[in-house]
């Protein structure tokens, strides 16, 4: 998947065009044709072509300029009142900026073309400006070359609009944009075009050594024809993805590939926002890819349909990302995805699995962080989960949320209303406080299935809670094959209840579906004891329900 690192040919001849300085000048109302290199189209009859020359260009009846050879200049201004231009870079062309790079202070977007072969570099601290389009143009046939743009040093594509076009000639090369060193896309809106016809390749933008995604906006789009070779935003070495927003597009054809956005190297993603959308009428999905030893920070990842996320390529032991989020696929390999960095809650009705592109099985999930993963799907992955902080919340109506395997909480809380296929363990003996909290705060009463058994240990609380008007009455309930309570586990009974019960009211708070008895009780419930709520009085027996449920007995 990794391109080759191009080097551009304007470096060797950066320093020969500044000792040939000419002067700063401006385009002519008239000139005498619309050749770049033609002295007699500027005042003063000069080409700028040193890195300390600013091209001005202004009002003109000439307004598609070519640039036939190559030229370096500090800037170039667009005025006030400047017409709209296209400056394109023919084959085999090159136009550097060395300077402050591009301002445009018309009123209209000002365009530059890059043709076959050719390069348009920022270099140093150049800017590529406000209002003005960068086309990389795809090649037309075998023979033909890309068009490709180039930020080094600490150049900057600032709010510019670019777009790496697609091949048109069967087979050939698309548009690229390339950052290295410390560059950065800024502001800028960057889409990565499919190619037209089957078998050519998509635009891509790659960045390198330490260059930054800003806050630029990506979008890769899928492919539109048959066998195409995706469209791609790539990040090696440890460069950033920053605060951009990435948008991987599923593909509209049958065997077009949807757009990805991958992550190699030492790469981060930062605190973007990374999208995969489904493809079309269920054609391949946008991808996102973590691999080698990239990091996933505190990334939000929304995916969609048939759009993926898959750390199946990454080193051992796995990734973290900050959220998760739609209806999309995840694929883990023998990997471990780690789930909420940034905080922020997260609502995924999609499928977590093994497999993906490098294959492998036994893939499992890490909670950590403030908020709460609420899993809503049938998941299939068969590593186990493990709870560190915030909340997992089991909301699925079919399978198993949390894959096959056993789930261990070591702090924040387990909740839900759906089901869980291995056993679950709630905390350490030693730790800091695990949860089991159905409800969880939403103030909805819920009934949480474990097919597995259910083991609370001394550093545990079940939090369950009840909400009761008369003889409309609900409470949390957990079902578990067989119950385990070690000594110091605590229970919290909490809720609402308004008026007096009915003396007799049952409400099973723990059923255990196992023939054996509940081993053990909660620190501060022993079997018998009374709990009140609200001048209602709740008495708990072990021995509830069928014989070997913890049930609490409205009492007068």
């Amino acid at each position: 998947m990794k391109k080759p690192i191009l080097i551009p040919v304007v470096f060797l001849l950066f320093l020969s065009l500044q000792a040939a300085r000419a002067g700063s000048a401006t385009w002519d109302l008239n000139p005498v044709n619309n050749d770049w290199n033609t002295a007699a189209n500027w005042t003063p009859a000069t080409v700028p072509n040193s890195v300390s020359d600013i091209a001005t260009f202004d009002l003109s009846n000439t307004k598609s300029l070519r640039i036939a050879s190559g030229d370096i200049v500090g800037g170039i201004v667009f005025d006030s009142g400047a017409s709209a231009f296209i400056i394109n870079l023919e084959s085999f062309a090159f136009l550097t900026l060395g300077g402050g790079g591009i301002s445009n202070a018309s009123a209209v977007t000002q365009k530059f073309t890059v043709g076959s072969f050719a390069q348009l570099n920022f270099v140093n601290g150049a800017k590529a400006g406000m209002m003005t389009q960068i086309t990389n143009i795809g090649a037309t046939n075998d023979f033909g070359g890309e068009g490709t743009t180039y930020f080094r040093n600490s150049a900057s594509a600032d709010h510019a609009v670019v777009l790496n076009a697609g091949a048109t000639g069967s087979a050939a090369p698309p548009g690229f944009t390339y950052f290295y060193d410390t560059s950065t896309a800024d502001h800028a809106t960057i889409s990565n075009l499919p190619a037209a016809l089957d078998a050519d390749q998509g635009g891509s933008t790659y960045f390198y050594a330490s260059a930054s995604a800003g806050n630029g906006t990506f979008t890769n789009n899928g492919g539109t024809a048959a066998y195409l070779f995706a469209t791609t935003t790539e990040f090696y070495d440890t460069s950033t993805a920053a605060e951009a927003t990435l948008t991987a597009t599923g593909g509209v054809h049958d065997f077009g590939q949807g757009g990805g956005t991958l992550f190699f190297a030492s790469s981060t993603a930062a605190n973007a926002s990374l999208v995969a959308t489904a493809g079309v009428n269920g054609h391949p999905g946008g991808y996102i890819w973590l691999a080698d030893s990239s990091t996933g920070g505190t990334a939000q990842v929304r995916l969609m349909g048939n759009g993926q996320l898959d750390i199946s390529v990454h080193d051992a032991p796995g990734v973290t990302i900050g959220s998760l989020k739609g209806n999309g696929l995840v694929f883990v390999g023998a990997n471990n995805l780690t789930v909420g960095s940034n905080g922020l809650d997260g609502n995924f009705t999609g499928i977590i699995q093994d497999g993906g592109q490098d294959g492998g099985v036994g893939g499992s999930l890490t909670k950590t962080g403030a908020g709460v993963l609420n899993l809503r799907g049938a998941n299939l992955y068969t590593g186990g989960t493990t709870v560190n902080e915030g909340a997992l919340a089991a909301l699925n109506t079919t399978g198993s949320a949390t894959g096959t395997e056993a789930v261990q909480v070591n702090g924040g809380t387990l909740a839900g209303n759906g089901t869980i296929a291995g056993a679950a363990t709630i905390g350490q003996g030693n730790g800091t406080g695990a949860f089991l909290a159905p409800a969880n705060g939403t103030g909805v009463q819920s009934a949480l299935t474990i097919q597995g058994k259910l083991t609370l240990k001394a550093d545990a609380t079940y939090i369950c809670t009840l909400k009761a008007k008369l003889k409309k009455t609900s409470a949390d309930e957990v079902i578990a094959e067989g119950v385990t309570i070690n000594t110091g586990a605590t229970f919290t009974f909490q809720g609402k209840v308004q008026g007096t019960l009915q003396a007799g009211t049952v409400f099973t708070v723990l059923s255990n579906t196992s023939s054996t008895p509940i081993n053990g009780t909660f620190s501060n419930l022993p079997d018998g004891a009374i709990l009140t709520m609200s001048g209602n009085n709740f008495q708990a027996s072990y021995e509830g329900g069928d014989g070997n449920d913890l049930a609490l007995t409205v009492v007068p």
